[in-house]
C-alpha cells in the first residue's frame, strides 16, 4: 500500500483529500503545516507528499527545499498543491528539481484520482529504470529521474498554456497572442530536448540487458 502525506493548513482540505485517497486504497498521513511535515516525514517516509504552497509558517517551496537538502529524504516524490497553475517561469527556478507534478485546487474527484494514479505510474517507471541504470552509472540514474520529473512538469505546463490560448482566442480576451505562442513554442522545444535525452538514456538500458 502506497503512503501519501497531505500537508495543508486547511483541515477541510486534509479531511476531504484524505477520505478520497483512503477510499482508493492509499495510506494517508496528515501534516498541518510545513514544520509539522518536517517533524513527521522522517518517521513516516511517505511515497508521495502533497504539499500546499501557501502556508502560514513555511511556504511549500521552503519545505521542498528542506526535503531536497536532506540526503535521506530527497528521494521522496513531491507534488505541489496550488490554487494557481505553476508557470514555465517558475519551473526554471532551481528549487523545483524535486517536484514530480502539481495539482491545481479546486479539482474534480475523478481528475484528482487520475492524477495521483498517473503520478505513481511515473514513480514506478523511475524506480524500475534507476535500478537498472545504477548498474551502468549512478550519475546517469539521477539524471534520468530529474529528466522524467522535469519533462512531466513542463508537459503539464504546456497543456495549461495551450488550453488558455485556445480559450482566449475563442473569447477574444488575449491581447498579445504572438507572445503567448512564443512561450508555447519555447516550451515545446524544451520538452522535445528532454524527451530526446530520456530516449538516449533508455537506449543505454536496452543495450545493457
Amino acid at each position: 500500500m502506497s503512503k501519501i502525506m497531505i500537508v495543508d493548513d486547511e483541515s477541510d482540505i486534509r479531511s476531504t483529500v484524505g477520505m478520497i485517497l483512503e477510499n482508493e486504497g492509499y495510506e494517508v498521513v496528515e501534516a498541518i503545516d510545513g514544520s509539522d511535515c518536517l517533524r513527521k516525514i522522517r518517521k513516516e517516509m511517505p511515497d508521495l507528499v502533497l504539499l500546499d504552497i501557501m502556508m502560514p509558517d513555511m511556504s511549500g517551496w521552503q519545505v521542498l527545499n528542506a526535503i531536497q537538502s536532506d540526503d535521506e529524504l530527497k528521494s521522496i516524490s513531491i507534488t505541489m498543491f496550488t490554487v494557481k497553475p505553476i508557470t514555465p517561469k517558475t519551473l526554471k527556478k532551481d528549487g523545483v528539481n524535486g517536484l514530480i507534478d502539481y495539482i491545481v485546487k479546486p479539482f474534480s474527484k475523478k481528475g484528482f484520482i487520475d492524477s495521483i494514479d498517473d503520478i505513481f505510474s511515473t514513480i514506478n517507471k523511475i524506480e524500475e529504470s534507476k535500478t537498472e541504470l545504477k548498474t551502468i552509472d549512478e550519475g546517469l540514474a539521477e539524471r534520468y529521474e530529474q529528466l522524467i520529473k522535469t519533462d512531466r512538469l513542463h508537459g503539464n505546463a504546456l497543456k495549461m498554456l495551450e488550453n488558455i490560448l485556445r480559450e482566449r482566442k475563442m473569447d477574444g480576451s488575449l491581447d498579445d497572442i504572438q507572445s503567448f505562442e512564443d512561450v508555447i513554442a519555447s516550451e515545446s522545444r524544451l520538452i522535445e530536448n528532454y524527451k530526446k535525452e530520456i530516449k538516449e538514456i533508455e537506449g543505454k538500458i536496452k543495450q545493457a540487458k
